[in-house]
């Protein structure tokens, strides 16, 4: 057999491959709901930030929280952060993260977003999120979004 010939045989057989594994891969069963947790939303005339948008993604390598924050105080917010910490049904806790809301630099009544990642876990049922300092204290914050359904949402 030339390799020109080859060729063919050996693209035939890596769709097939890549059929297969699609194939294999499939599942009917639905998204799961993950929940969310929310501290009490700070008293409106202490609040400093909001979290509007809230939303998760479970990918390959990767499971994602992604929101966007507003910065209610007359002052820009530095390297404000948000925290998010993953639970199992139990409530324990799988794992923590944290990242800085991008701007870094909040400046009033204008938004901002974060992307923080963990690895994916079939236990995970609910997450938590926190909006912080760069000294990972929590700012007095209104958390609108209680209704994760509404999904992402872009500034």
């Amino acid at each position: 057999m030339t390799a020109a010939a080859a060729m063919p045989m050996a693209l035939l057989i890596v769709a097939a491959a890549a059929l297969a594994g699609w194939w294999l891969g499939r599942s009917d069963a639905p998204p799961r709901k993950i929940a969310f947790v929310f501290p009490e939303n700070a008293p409106v005339s202490e609040a400093v930030v909001d979290l509007v948008s809230c939303a998760t993604i479970e990918e390959a390598m990767l499971f994602k929280v992604m929101g966007v924050v507003r910065n209610l105080s007359p002052e820009p917010l530095r390297y404000p952060a948000a925290q998010v910490a993953f639970w199992d049904a139990q409530g324990t806790v799988l794992d923590r993260t944290q990242g800085c809301i991008v701007p870094e630099v909040l400046e009033s009544r204008h938004s901002g977003r974060f992307v923080l990642a963990t690895r994916p876990n079939r236990d995970i049922a609910a997450i938590s999120v926190t909006l912080a300092d760069p000294e990972g204290v929590p700012l007095p914050a209104n958390y609108s979004l209680r209704n994760p359904a509404q999904g992402f949402v872009e500034p």
